[in-house]
């Protein structure tokens, strides 16, 4: 209800960095919110 998304195993530099990445190349926060949670170079595993 608060907004906050899982990051699983990601370090906050990882999260940081992509985070300020995905704000600059997708306009929908939807969208980012379902990216962040996506690994794209292995800064993730979902356990």
């Amino acid at each position: 209800e608060i907004g906050l998304i899982s990051g699983y195993d990601m370090t906050p530099e990882a999260a940081l960095t992509k985070l300020a990445y995905l704000l600059t190349v997708e306009p929908d926060l939807n969208r980012v919110k379902g990216k962040m949670q996506q690994d794209m170079r292995g800064e993730l595993t979902r356990t």
